[in-house]
């Protein structure tokens, strides 16, 4: 009888052990979810701020294009970007 009763001893030392082990790991995993959720967010943010960024500039490009093209019509085409025969 006295084996059994060392074995359940060592046994139940054992599950503690796993319980402690799995509320450990839990913490830790909740841990890096919250950070992984604090990361996405602030990804988010910054894509916005790009996007209303990139919208901004070429909301601007087109009206100095319009100012521009106002100014000398004839050269427009060769001012713009990528345009065949730029030197």
């Amino acid at each position: 009888m006295r084996l059994f009763g060392g074995r359940i001893s060592m046994l139940e030392t054992q599950c503690r052990a796993l319980i402690k082990t799995a509320r450990e790991r839990t913490e830790r995993i909740e841990q890096l979810e919250r950070e992984l959720q604090h990361e996405r967010e602030r990804h988010q943010k910054l894509e916005n701020e790009l996007t209303q960024s990139a919208i901004k500039y070429s909301l601007w490009g087109q009206k100095l294009e319009r100012e521009l093209n106002k100014i000398d019509p004839d050269g427009a085409p060769r001012r713009r970007f990528g345009a065949e025969g730029e030197e």
